[in-house]
């Protein structure tokens, strides 16, 4: 029997794309990364990829099986509208789109022309959050849920023209952070609603790496209150102007005990994490240490983790845990968010 023929992909997104999804989908057995967008680089190999001057460029070509989208989100709605018209196989960050509608109709484009779409939650594949959603059951009826995530990144530098500062392309704390989090409630207490959301700007302006200084329009801070089906409060507060790295908490409180997730080193995004269980005999039960010294490599396992799930959906078919349903929904919640701020 014949093998298949390699995948042949193509990564648009000159930061994320090339620091982290160009390695994790190079190392995935039947995938080609045949091309790239931005300026060449050096490449010590005899398969050097093309690389394209724009992301519609490279997907007109018609030379992609796969396209992977590393993108400002607000320009993610049209790249991946572009490709699923080119019928190309679909790796999307998050948030998949600043518009609901956008999000239904790419997800109408992909059963229209039976194409594998994934949004990348690489959170869901952390093994400290595996366990958090694997535990919810242990404290019984679900009472309440409180999630805050505190970084202090005032003195940041920024990219002059950043679509990051700016609300209107998709930057701010809600699609840096939030669009995580509003992803884990998902995946552990089902469907949402939003009743409540506040946001507010406290840093009007960063420096660029230049020296120039780059208008800041987007949130730093918000608050978000949302409840499940069983009307269980669920509320996520995330400040990325803090004065001070507090880094991640959770806590779970249900009839039979509480869930508490905490952070030993806020400094580290995707390592560093407690998970323990208190029983109602006061009797603490520890359940989850993730490494300290471990930012990069979870990441990229984690990263790995969606992109082989996507891949295999490809070849063998079957539907991926970060199908684009899901990013669909989270479109919807943060889209419903916003329609409530005046």
């Amino acid at each position: 029997m014949c093998a298949m023929k390699p995948l042949r992909m193509g990564i648009a997104g000159s930061g994320f794309g090339r620091k982290v999804l160009w390695p994790v989908f190079s190392e995935i057995e039947g995938v080609s990364v045949v091309a790239l967008t931005g300026s060449p680089v050096t490449v010590p190999s005899n398969s050097a990829p093309t690389f394209f001057p724009s992301w519609r460029e490279m997907i007109l070509s018609g030379t992609l099986d796969v396209v992977a989208l590393a993108l400002p989100p607000l320009v993610q709605e049209e790249a991946a509208r572009v490709a699923l018209e080119k019928g190309v196989h679909l790796f999307c960050e998050k948030p998949l789109a600043l518009h609901a509608d956008a999000a239904e109709k790419l997800l109408r484009a992909a059963e229209e022309r039976k194409r594998s779409v994934v949004v990348d939650f690489e959170f869901r594949k952390i093994p400290v959050f595996q366990r958090l959603r694997e535990s919810v059951a242990r404290v019984g009826g679900l009472q309440s849920v409180e999630v805050e995530w505190l970084v202090a990144n005032r003195d940041r530098r920024i990219t002059s023209g950043s679509w990051k500062c700016e609300a209107a392309r998709g930057g701010g704390a809600m699609n840096s952070f939030g669009c995580h989090l509003v992803d884990l409630c998902s995946a552990m207490f089902g469907r949402l609603e939003v009743i409540d959301y506040r946001t507010q700007v406290h840093v009007s302006e960063y420096r660029s790496e230049d020296g120039s200084v780059v208008p800041n329009t987007a949130e730093d801070e918000f608050h978000l209150e949302l409840h499940t089906q069983e009307k269980v409060p669920v509320r996520i507060h995330v400040n990325t102007a803090h004065s001070t790295q507090k880094g991640l908490l959770v806590r779970i409180q249900g009839e039979r005990g509480a869930l508490t997730l905490t952070h030993r080193h806020p400094e580290n995004y995707f390592g560093g994490f407690d998970l323990t269980l208190d029983h109602p005999d006061a009797a603490t039960e520890f359940l989850e240490r993730s490494k300290d010294n471990d930012s990069g490599d979870a990441r990229f396992r984690a990263v790995r983790e969606v992109a082989k799930e996507f891949i295999e959906a490809i070849r063998k078919g079957g539907v991926p845990e970060c199908h684009l349903g899901i990013g669909v929904e989270n479109s919807r919640l943060i889209a419903s968010a916003r329609n409530r701020i005046k």
